[in-house]
């Protein structure tokens, strides 16, 4: 019965104009760009990433459609007003619970070699994708507030699961460089916006820019064009502006094609910004 089920499902979604291939999919989320027309399209993607997600009974395609449907879900989000942050990280967060527990159930009774190679790397990015969304989540709900105090605890808790998962692992590989060492992002921007470390913060994203190939002696930009902006950004806060505009020319000049193939759309939009930071302060 339930096999008819998912059948009808499937045809429906193909009548409706849903695609049940996820390549399909990842190339209409390809098309995504910081328009209202762009934005649309990432909306569209997520919505068909989760309809093909619930009518996909293996654990791995399942929880690996639920990640980019989150990863869309956080692009919406990003470009949205407050009220759109909060509706949309939240959603990105929350729609990988599942994918997380049946993850972590699969790694556990997966023996040692590539397999559980494979699904550590895709638990990590769901760890990952859904703390990211969290954090901008609690970032727009107010960092101050109840709401997002009581879940404090579960950020640190993923955070350390991450870390946990890449023990082992030659530096730049593994779990941890998860999202060119996303969790470097996480770690600096809780730094400053809970504890208004700064010093913490440049440790992190210095670190994460240096771990993607960025370079301030040889002015060459990290390959995550956000390594960038962040890293210059806290270097603007402890006065270094000499790095700080180091690094954004050099995310400026690069071919945002070529950097990060697969964030095309998001290199761009950070290029605006740097070129705006560099404006202000005299680069």
């Amino acid at each position: 019965m339930k096999k008819i089920l998912i059948m009808f499902v499937v045809t429906l979604m193909a009548s409706a104009g849903f695609s049940n291939d996820e390549a399909a999919i990842d190339e209409l989320f390809a098309g995504r760009a910081p328009t209202e027309e762009g934005v649309q399209i990432a909306m569209e993607a997520a919505t068909q990433y989760g309809v093909l997600a619930d009518v996909t009974e293996d654990t791995e395609t399942k929880a690996r459609l639920e990640v980019k449907e989150s990863d869309a879900l956080y692009y919406v989000g990003d470009l949205g007003d407050k009220e759109a942050k909060i509706k949309y990280h939240g959603l990105g967060d929350m729609n990988l619970v599942d994918a997380v527990t049946s993850l972590e159930e699969l790694a556990a009774g997966t023996p040692e070699g590539e397999d559980l190679e494979r699904v550590k790397m895709l638990l990590a990015r769901a760890i990952y994708v859904k703390a990211a969304n969290m954090g901008q989540w609690a970032v727009a709900t107010g960092i101050k507030t109840d709401a997002v105090q009581n879940r404090l605890g579960e950020m640190t808790t993923a955070l350390a699961r991450i870390k946990e998962l890449g023990r082992g692992y030659p530096r730049g590989t593994g779990p941890l460089s998860t999202n060119d060492y996303g969790i470097l992002r996480i770690e600096g921007q809780l730094a400053l916006k809970l504890y208004d470390n700064v010093e913490a913060a440049l440790s992190a994203f210095k670190t994460a820019f240096k771990l993607t190939g960025g370079s301030v002696k040889n002015a060459t930009p990290s390959r995550h064009s956000t390594n960038n902006l962040y890293y210059a950004k806290v270097s603007i806060a402890v006065n270094d502006l000499d790095t700080a505009r180091t690094v954004l020319k050099a995310l400026v000049a690069a071919d945002a094609q070529t950097l990060h193939p697969n964030r095309i759309p998001e290199t761009l939009k950070d290029q605006k910004e740097a070129q705006a930071i560099l404006s202000s302060i005299g680069g």
